[in-house]
């Protein structure tokens, strides 16, 4: 009897991963809380611009980048930490690698309908305020738009390459939820603060200060979803002039391109600890 094809199975897997996901309270709970966020900033912006909304789009923007900044790593590490800690947990892991299918094959698959669910979850909340925005009749720069909710995609695919990285490496999943907390807490609030008191305590030259924002793929994500939305980066300050003035055009493809780093890196990693431990 013929073996189906690599192709079959990371499907088959992908589905599987991807219904077992969309039945969890958790992220049924987190996408709906996105949603109804997301919805409401853009209905309240849009109500109180002030213009019949002139600048509805612009000032659900700002809300939706700092919304999106808090809620879309969380989901990624979440999703990503239970997936592989959860199948040792429950026992399950051992039967799946008994199976006619390859470690690579069994990454893939978690992976794809991982990714394909968090995708679903964002997609349904653009979607959202894609037509809020439309009966307000706000002004939408499409091209903008689309640039927006494809860098919230990667960093919803950077979260969970991060999630799946301590997922491979815990053997619980109490475990690897509080990893993965403590992943968040620190990308999210102690980025931002370590930063500023680092520029307040050393004065830091702007070099050094845009360097260091680079290592953090949420400042990566506002620098590139802030030089999409609007032209002009020295609402950032110092760093975004600077940014500006040295890589001009390129600035977005570079960020862009750190993102999709930010996605490979960790997950090639994961991928190499899943195979030196459950597979050795």
């Amino acid at each position: 009897m013929k073996s189906p094809s690599r192709r079959v199975v990371i499907a088959a897997l992908a589905v599987r991963e991807l219904r077992d996901a969309l039945r969890t309270r958790w992220f049924l709970l987190y996408s709906l809380a996105l949603m109804v966020l997301a919805g409401g900033l853009t209905y309240i912006s849009t109500v109180y611009s002030g213009y019949a909304g002139l600048q509805g789009f612009s000032r659900a923007a700002a809300g939706l980048v700092n919304l999106m900044l808090l809620v879309v790593p969380l989901m990624g590490l979440i999703a990503g930490a239970l997936t592989l800690a959860g199948e040792r947990e429950r026992k399950t892991l051992g039967y799946m690698m008994s199976q006619p299918i390859s470690a690579g094959e069994f990454f893939c698959g978690k992976v794809a309908g991982l990714a394909a669910a968090l995708a679903a979850s964002l997609l349904l909340s653009f979607g959202v305020v894609g037509v809020l925005l439309g009966l307000r009749r706000a002004p939408l720069d499409p091209a903008g738009f689309a640039g927006f909710t494809g860098l919230t995609l990667l960093l919803a695919m950077a979260g969970l390459g991060f999630g799946v990285l301590i997922s491979s490496a815990a053997g619980r999943v109490a475990q690897a939820q509080g990893v993965a907390l403590f992943v968040w807490f620190v990308l999210v609030f102690l980025g931002d603060l370590g930063v500023m008191g680092s520029v307040l305590v050393t004065r830091m030259r702007v070099e050094s200060l845009l360097f260091w924002s680079l290592l953090n793929p949420l400042q990566v994500y506002r620098l590139a979803t802030i030089a999409v939305l609007s032209p002009r980066l020295e609402v950032l300050g110092p760093a975004g002039l600077y940014v500006t003035s040295v890589l001009g055009e390129l600035l977005v493809p570079l960020l862009v391109g750190l993102l999709v780093v930010w996605v490979i890196v960790p997950l090639a990693l994961a991928f190499w600890l899943f195979r030196r431990g459950d597979m050795a």
